[in-house]
Parts: structure tokens; sequence; C-alpha cells
């Protein structure tokens, strides 16, 4: 069962990006941001957080899981470090793909793909 459920939470976060592909003018850049935006309120409100628990496998892959991250480690590191783990602990989970995602736009490996 928690397969589908996770097929469907992942169903549905797909269908309402290209919806909102579809009827407005965004982009894509533009709904990932809206939709990391969207996972930084939700964990704001404690929502996500449930989700992760009833849905590991679904609310943990999509771009939603990037601002829960963000806002989850804001939570942990105001609490352990005060104003300060703002800026200490913010890009510690997602260090991971962050580097992925930074890596794969460096000059270096983006150029021989161009020049090919």
């Amino acid at each position: 069962m928690e397969y589908i459920l996770s097929f469907l939470f992942c169903g549905f976060v797909c269908a309402l990006a290209q919806f909102i592909y579809d009827k407005t003018k965004f982009t894509p850049g533009h709904i990932t941001s809206l939709f990391v935006l969207i996972g930084i309120i939700l964990e704001a409100f404690g929502i996500y957080s449930i989700l992760i628990e009833y849905l590991p496998g679904g609310a943990g892959i999509p771009i939603l899981n990037f601002g829960y991250l963000l806002a989850n480690s804001v939570k942990k590191g105001v609490v352990e470090n005060g104003i300060i783990g703002i800026f200490k602990n913010m890009f510690v989970p997602v260090s991971a793909s962050l580097s992925i995602v930074l890596s794969t736009f460096t000059k270096d490996s983006i150029m021989p793909i161009i020049c090919t």
C-alpha cells in the first residue's frame, strides 16, 4: 500500500506541475522554484513532516523535498546554535544533491557535450 500511495503522491505533484505549466506562462525554472517554496511553507506549518512519515517513498523524491530539507535544517540549526545556525546548518542535508547539480553545470563537464 505504501508503494501505491507514494506513486499517487508523485503523480499528483507531476500533474500539478504540468497543469501549472500548461495554464500559466511559467517556465520550468519558475515551477521548480515554486515547488521548493511550497515545500518550505509546508514544512513551516508541519505538514510536510506528516507526508514524510506516511509517504516516505513518495514525499522524499519530488522537488518539494528539497524545500523541506532546507527548512528542516534551518529549524534544527536555530535550535542547536541560535541565529548563526541558520547559515551554519542550512546546506548540510542537501550538500550531496547540490554538489551533483553544480558539478553537472561546470564548464569542464558541459563543454565536451557542446563541442561534440
